[in-house]
Formats: structure tokens, sequence, C-alpha cells
């Protein structure tokens, strides 16, 4: 019987959070005939490489059923919004992350915002506040970065990009 991993997290963990986490033992997910098992683990050597393996946006950082279902109205990584306007047009986006991808994601979908006024957009992110995404801004030692910070927060400012903090997808 053919049997696939398809996922490795620590048990009762977030996967960025919590700070005992290398204390905890894993949850290995195992996909088998279209079903999910999980057994526990109190080592794992991952010797398959990352490239091309996208975060997963549940907190545990495994991807399940349910975000493979969603798989077409998913997407990782930062999108280019200017060669795909007709899947963000008009239409209600959430973005999830709280760092550089996610910021520079929705400055893109602004952009578009901007022509396509009914474009509402949603940033979801585990930060305990927004403010810890903006970074130094004007004070920042990188000026590009701090630019950065400075444009997010003028959007979430004047109510263009909807904040959701902390969350957690579980």
């Amino acid at each position: 019987m053919k049997a696939k991993v398809v996922g490795i997290s620590r048990q009762f963990n977030d996967k960025m959070k919590t700070k005992i986490r290398v204390e905890q033992s894993f949850n290995i997910y195992i996909e088998q005939e279209n079903d999910i098992s999980i057994i526990d683990a109190r080592a794992v050597i991952d010797a398959t490489g990352t490239w091309g393996n996208p975060n997963s946006a549940n907190t545990t950082g495994v991807w399940l059923q349910n975000e493979k279902a969603l798989a077409d109205h998913i997407e990782y990584g930062i999108p280019d919004i200017n060669t795909n306007t007709k899947r963000y047009a008009n239409k209600k986006i959430a973005v999830i992350g709280g760092g550089h991808s996610a910021i520079n994601t929705l400055l893109s979908l602004a952009e578009l915002q901007k022509e396509n006024p009914s474009t509402k957009l949603v940033w979801i992110m585990r930060r305990r506040s927004v403010e810890e995404a903006y970074g130094g801004e004007e004070k920042d030692a990188l000026a590009a970065r701090g630019a950065l910070g400075i444009r997010i927060h003028e959007l979430v400012d004047t109510g263009k990009v909807e904040v959701i903090t902390p969350f957690y997808i579980s």
C-alpha cells in the first residue's frame, strides 16, 4: 500500500510563535488512500529539500485536504498582479503573512484597487499588532525597507487595507 508524507509539524505548536517547540514531539502527516493519518515521532530527518514547497496557510505549516481542495483559489509567493488583473480586480482578497512578500503583494493590489475601487483588501497575520510589520519606517536603517513600512502604514490608516491580527488558521 502506497503512503506519502504530506507534512511534518511540532505537536501543539504554532510554527513561528511557540517558545518550547523544541521540546515537543513531531506530528507526521501521512496520506494513504485519500485519507490523512498522523503519527508521533521524537526525531525527523528531512532529506527532501524545500525548493518549490511553499508554506501552508495553516498555523501548523502542514497542508491538509481542505487547503489542497482550495488550491485553485490560493496563490503562494508574490503574484504578478499586473499580468492577471482579472483574477484580482473588484474582488475581496485576503493576503496572509506579515513580511515583505505580503507587503509587496498588498502594495501591488492597492495599485489595482485605484482603477478597480470595488477591490477589497484584507491583511491577515499572526503578529500581535500591525505596527510590528511597519518596521522602522523613516528611521529604518535601509531606506527601501522603511519606504515599504511607510506605504503600507498609510494604506492601513486610510482604510484601503483591512487588518486582522493576531490570527491563527487551523
